[in-house]
């Protein structure tokens, strides 16, 4: 099968076709003027003058272009699986990325615990602690961790050990555990070491270990549920989502409390027993490493970015500040990420953006420039053009950055072609007719020995220049995070006006050197 081509391909074939058909008609129409004015015209010469007007240069490394491109970003460890969607990253307008772990280190941490009512930390602490305890996900054993590092460990964890794990999923934005107290369990031996190594942490537990007074309000409450034999459900999850189903909570406090959160960039994280909010938990997640200053040189080739975050709109915007990004799409579901790109590309924009789940595949697929990771999903690889080996999302940058500098080779290599082609025709149209008419020797600006040097002379050139710019088109011109604009008169100044005077220069040494052959 064929892929589309991109649009500056397209552009430039219609460069190349328009040039060749003009040449083609400016030789033949040379014919018709030379027999008009009783010139003697050579059919010889007049092919030579035609082969070497043609733009065979930029045609003949175009796909040498492609192929190093290839080469260059799989050095990176990234797969791409044709150069369409390295080519299209040249054009690309709109950056979409995700927050975690394209923007932040995607490994937020618990931070704080910060209760509702008449709840303490010690109270949220060990509600999270046992909504946590089967979550294996760096976010989940951070708050264990924390839990255990202030002694905030629940009552019943034989039971919290058993219970059954509440998956997350997009649709319902929480997870946890469920459990009968009542219900009698029996302890295999390696949940039986676990809970020993749990106990020590216990209040009152190690060298270390705080005394606390009396059982936490946790504890009574699920001794309670206990007495009535109900079912217990402690849930961990979105503040928006939780909301929902939560019927014993102070809306008006918890929204305040979550925003004091949000304020400082950090993501509150619900706590609830049935349905009684009990607390907070501060989740932190730091900004990558100069991350800022790579989107900065994103922002100076005029590409605007999108941060897609499921965090609430004040959470991202504090984020999105610190990073410098345009455009924010907070409390973002998966499916809000295909809409986007379809809405983008509606406009005529070109589309970059990340992805690893299932849910990402349709986005993945639509965007012209998609980046799956390779610890993601079979769907997310097969809809992206290109997989990370090293499953790192901020490697979209690189291939941006990429994209541009072969958009700058091509259009550098194809200015260099077109300014050629006035040197090669003041070398041979005097080659020409001059035999014919003397007079036209003025125009023998390069003082070139005979009409036969002069062919030849400018043939070699000609068939010199494609090997000689094959190690430009492998490594590229070198990139610049600026305007476009900027760079265009920059590849105009030093590809334009050299190509237009490296021919003088060239095609008069081949002619002094033929000239010293032929005596």
């Amino acid at each position: 099968a064929t892929r589309p081509k991109t649009k500056n391909e397209i552009a430039l074939t219609i460069l190349l076709a328009g040039l060749s058909l003009i040449f083609l008609m400016v030789v033949g129409s040379l014919l018709f003027f030379a027999n008009f004015l009783g010139y003697i015209a050579d059919i010889a010469m007049l092919i030579a003058l035609l082969v070497a007007l043609m733009p065979t240069t930029i045609g003949g490394l175009l796909s040498a272009i492609g192929v190093a491109g290839i080469t260059r970003i799989g050095r990176d460890n990234i797969v791409a699986k044709s150069g369409k969607g390295i080519e299209a990253a040249g054009d690309c307008d709109i950056l979409i990325l995700d927050k975690t772990g394209t923007i932040t280190e995607g490994s937020r941490s618990a931070n704080e615990f910060v209760p509702l009512q008449k709840y303490t930390e010690r109270d949220v602490g060990q509600a999270a602690f046992a909504a946590s305890i089967h979550d294996t996900t760096h976010e989940g054993k951070s708050i264990v961790h924390l839990a255990e590092e202030k002694r905030f460990i629940p009552p019943l964890i034989e039971k919290i050990l058993t219970a059954r794990k509440i998956e997350f999923s997009a649709e319902t934005r929480f997870s946890g555990l469920e459990f009968m107290p009542n219900k009698r369990i029996a302890l295999d031996t390696d949940l039986q070491e676990e809970a020993t190594s749990i106990h020590k942490f216990e209040d009152g537990n190690g060298e270390e270990a705080p005394r606390t007074n009396g059982p936490s309000r946790v504890s009574s409450m699920l001794s309670e549920l206990e007495q009535r034999n109900e079912e217990v459900k402690i849930l961990k999850g979105s503040v928006d989502a939780m909301l929902k189903f939560l019927t014993h909570v102070n809306e008006a406090e918890l929204k305040w409390k979550a925003q004091e959160i949000s304020k400082i960039g950090e993501t509150p994280l619900l706590i609830a027993i049935n349905s009684e909010g009990i607390g907070l938990v501060a989740l932190k997640d730091n900004l990558k490493e100069n991350i800022r200053q790579k989107l900065d040189e994103v922002h100076a080739t005029g590409i605007t970015t999108v941060m897609l975050t499921g965090d609430n709109q004040l959470t991202a915007q504090v984020i999105a500040k610190e990073a410098n990004v345009d455009q924010v799409m907070a409390e973002a579901k998966p499916t809000d990420k295909l809409a986007r790109v379809e809405e983008e590309q509606s406009k005529g924009h070109v589309i970059g953006m990340v992805g690893d789940g299932t849910n990402d595949a349709p986005a993945l697929a639509k965007a012209n420039v998609g980046l799956a990771m390779n610890s993601g999903t079979a769907a997310a690889k097969e809809a992206a053009n290109m997989v990370d080996l090293d499953s790192d999302p901020s490697k979209i940058l690189k291939v941006v950055k990429l994209g541009k500098q072969l958009l700058m080779t091509r259009g550098a290599i194809t200015t260099f072609s077109i300014a050629n082609d006035v040197a090669k025709y003041f070398a041979i149209l005097p080659a020409m007719f001059v035999a014919s008419n003397p007079k036209l020797a003025v125009l023998n600006v390069m003082q070139l020995h005979s009409p036969a040097t002069a062919i030849l002379a400018t043939l070699i050139f000609n068939a010199i220049m494609i090997p000689s710019l094959i190690p430009l088109s492998l490594r590229g011109v070198r990139f610049r995070p600026e305007p476009p604009e900027k760079t265009f008169i920059r590849n105009m100044l030093i590809y334009g006006l050299g190509g237009l005077a490296l021919p003088f220069v060239g095609i008069k040494a081949i002619d002094l050197l033929l000239t010293l052959f032929m005596r």
